[in-house]
């Protein structure tokens, strides 16, 4: 018994090493913490109804004279997201989550990775800052993972200007999660600047940017319309078409990560937005996909479901963008 045991735990170590080489340092937890919350039963829980508005707005494509929302459910999508694109601004918070399952010579390994956040923008500028943590790793295997830097503990900033044409983006392994706090000028610290085409090819999407994809029937498939069961939220569920998402975002993983380039077997969007203004309140986005590489004997295959929560806090109004690079100071 003992020696099954022992077995399983080298076989166990070996794999995560081996998943350390070609999954890399951004997604990489134990099996224990891999309980990935599931998906929002009710997407409109938690959210507070838009104030109505005090004044037209004044947004390009949006016809201010236009009497109630679109009562298709694409073009009600399209009106909420030109809002989010073209308006004075918006502030969200997120939380992003990576489920990944390994397969390798038979064996399986569980690993999540948890990035929770905030997203601001106002005319040129945005900022997507996140703590990346992972939790409840087992004591047998997490020495291993730290060691070799197979997981993320990192709080990282990216800010876009792009009237100035850059994109830097700052981070540390020197913070505090609970109190969100954070020190760049520590040992760990680093600073990072690019042009904006430069900093979108090295990150493929900053999460405060505009919604990057074409929303059409040719592009998406409705799944469910709900006008009725909340008096203030309207929610569309929309399967996303794999084959017409943009060949980069293949690399996202990869390029913010070490995973190998992945095949997307389903994208989902579901979005919430107000009866009164049409200002979208909340975004979830479910991703399954695959990843391999023969790298190794046998090769591994990687199994992943992401989910992607932003729930907005302000729309259609002025914010100010956080710059946390101005700390900076090494």
């Amino acid at each position: 018994m003992k020696f099954k045991k022992v077995r399983y735990y080298l076989l166990m170590c070996t794999l995560v090493l081996l998943f350390g080489s070609y999954i890399g340092v951004s997604f990489f937890v134990t099996p224990t913490s891999a309980n990935i919350n599931p998906p929002i039963s009710d997407p409109t829980e938690d959210l507070i109804p838009d104030e109505e508005p005090d004044q037209p707005t004044d947004i390009p494509g949006v016809d201010d004279e236009e009497e109630g929302l679109p009562t298709d459910p694409i073009d009600l999508i399209n009106y909420s997201l030109n809002i989010l694109n073209n308006g004075k601004g918006c502030a969200a918070s997120f939380e992003f989550i990576v489920s990944n399952t390994g397969i390798y010579a038979g064996a399986k390994v569980g690993v999540t990775q948890y990035m929770i956040g905030n997203t601001y923008r106002c005319g040129g500028q945005s900022m997507e800052e996140a703590y990346f943590y992972y939790t409840n790793a087992d004591p047998l295997v997490e020495p291993l993972l730290v060691s070799n830097n197979l997981v993320m503990e990192e709080y990282r900033a990216v800010n876009v200007d792009k009237d100035a044409d850059s994109i830097i983006v700052v981070g540390t392994e020197d913070y505090n999660f609970d109190a969100r706090t954070y020190n760049l000028n520590a040992d760990s610290g680093y600073k990072k600047t690019y042009s904006v085409q430069q900093g979108l090819e090295k990150l493929v999407y900053v999460q405060s940017l505009e919604f990057p994809f074409e929303i059409s029937k040719k592009t998406a498939t409705v799944k469910s319309y709900d006008t009725r069961s909340n008096k203030n939220f309207i929610t569309v569920k929309i399967s996303y078409n794999v084959d017409m998402l943009p060949e980069e975002f293949d690399w996202y993983y990869k390029k913010n990560g070490t995973l190998p380039v992945c095949t997307y077997t389903e994208y989902n969007y579901t979005f919430v937005i107000a009866k009164n203004t049409g200002n979208l309140k909340r975004m979830i986005r479910e991703e399954s996909f695959t990843s391999y590489t023969d790298s190794v004997p046998g090769g591994i295959t990687i199994n992943s479901k992401a989910t992607f929560n932003q729930t907005f806090t302000s729309m259609n109004k002025e914010v100010e963008v956080k710059k946390p690079y101005l700390s900076y100071t090494k």
